[in-house]
């Protein structure tokens, strides 16, 4: 087992280089995340031993059968006359009636200790037995531990569904952030276009005496305020490429941004709650501990069961199977009748704990409708305020360009001209923040309500 997790250890790194992906379209990004994710992966194994449980507690109520060989050699007496009887071969001798024929005369008879009895030759016992045990009652234990098992089996499918769900959000939301990037990167690059212009424009103006040497001076330390945005924008994007790779399990170099992809808010109503897997938890949490109740309740009911052995013994192993045979049946009850208040005190709790389940669905469907009436109330106030922040945008471009023909005749400074736009780059940039933070918003609706479709 060592070796092979080594080996796989080792392979890893060599299967993560051969999974690279350029120009990455989004539908086949959530394809490779459902089939690559690690997350899932275990998600998908631990519903998986989940499953096993369940067929674990169903197999109890075939019972079950065993199989004992034993082997014993002795010269005690007990031992030795239990093998003679246990092997069907018991003789008088073996009750030491060779001593009682050999003394009938001898008026001390009854005190006399047979030697064959007490002090017999060391024998070998050789047992095979088999033994089936089933349940007949068992005041609805198993019944209950099998409903336990199957809520803990639905709990971890809604789980990996959650988790399945919740990768394919942040897959698309990777995207989302890509290009938003690539949009602020563009409107960052034409903003250094109109400087690059700017600064040609005014080394000439500087050339023929209309522009003073500071003008080009404060151009140029705009144009590194530019620079240095767009190479952060560029970490960023870099960066969620990496998240992106991380949760495709290989390595994404690019994205086709032609997809185009902007999440978008749907409708929903309020019995949309009962639909979302947190909600169906709680349910399942629900049935968990009323199956719990139940099986505490099982500790005051009898357990009654059957039993069945046949097996065969001898001084040598196998040997006359048939004629040494022998089998039992029956049925056994068991009932607990004191055990110091242990099984009330349990009861009581699994009760309490009915309660605070009963409690818990009522705190999650209030609680997620409550987040959901939140969360849609800040995307509809962001919608307004990107609204108004492109007509701003607009706006500020138009007075831009305006004080840009006034400064080439000369009638505004050239510090006027990149006030207004250092206006224009302020707006971009809070354009970008509640762009990003409607895109929160909307994936964090959608983590609640699970949608991962548009």
């Amino acid at each position: 087992m060592k070796r092979f997790l080594l080996l796989v250890g080792f392979m890893l790194p060599f299967n993560l280089q051969a999974r690279v992906y350029e120009n990455l379209d989004l539908n086949e990004a959530i394809k490779l995340v459902k089939r690559q994710n690690i997350e899932i992966s275990i998600a998908n194994l631990n519903e998986q031993i989940k499953m096993q449980e369940l067929k674990y507690a169903k197999s109890k109520h075939f019972g079950k059968l065993d199989f004992t060989q034993n082997f014993m050699r002795s010269n005690d007496g007990g031992n030795v006359f239990g093998f003679a009887l246990s092997n069907r071969e018991a003789s008088f001798r073996n009750f030491g009636f060779a001593s009682f024929l050999q003394n009938q005369q001898n008026p001390n008879l009854l005190d006399i200790e047979p030697e064959d009895l007490n002090y017999p030759k060391t024998r070998n016992y050789h047992q095979s037995k088999f033994k089936f045990t089933l349940p007949i009652y068992t005041g609805g234990k198993i019944t209950n531990y099998k409903k336990i098992q199957a809520s803990m089996l639905k709990i971890a499918s809604l789980e990996k569904s959650q988790i399945t769900k919740e990768k394919i959000r942040q897959t698309k939301k990777s995207f989302a952030d890509i290009i938003l990037i690539e949009s602020f990167l563009k409107n960052l690059k034409i903003i250094a276009s109109n400087i690059n212009k700017l600064e040609n424009m005014t080394k000439n103006m500087l050339k023929e005496g209309y522009a003073k040497k500071i003008d080009v001076l404060e151009i140029k330390a705009k144009k590194a305020d530019i620079l240095r945005m767009i190479n952060q924008s560029l970490e960023n994007k870099k960066l969620s490429l990496e998240f992106l790779s991380f949760l495709l399990n290989g390595e994404v170099r690019s994205i086709n941004t032609k997809s185009n992809y902007i999440p978008k808010a749907r409708p929903i109503k309020k019995t949309d709650v009962e639909n979302i897997s947190d909600f169906k938890k709680a349910k399942e949490a629900l049935k968990l501990s009323e199956a719990g109740l139940k099986m505490s309740k099982a500790n005051f009911l009898p357990n009654v069961g059957f039993m069945a052995e046949y097996g065969s013994s001898d001084e040598k192993f196998l040997k006359h199977f048939k004629k040494h045979d022998a089998y039992g049946i029956g049925i056994g009850l068991e009932w607990n009748l004191f055990n110091g208040g242990g099984d009330v005190y349990n009861y009581e709790k699994a009760k309490i704990a009915n309660l605070k389940a009963r409690e818990q669905i009522a705190l999650a469907k209030s609680d997620l409708w409550l987040k959901i009436s939140k969360l849609n109330t800040q995307i509809k106030k962001l919608d307004f305020d990107i609204l108004s922040m492109d007509a701003e945008l607009d706006l500020a471009r138009d007075i831009y360009k305006n004080y840009l023909g006034r400064y080439k005749e000369s009638l505004v400074s050239i510090n006027d001209v990149l006030i207004k736009q250092s206006k224009e780059i302020e707006l971009v940039l809070k354009l970008k923040e509640l762009q990003n933070k409607k895109y929160d918003k909307i994936f964090a609706l959608k983590a609640l309500i699970e949608g991962d479709d548009e």
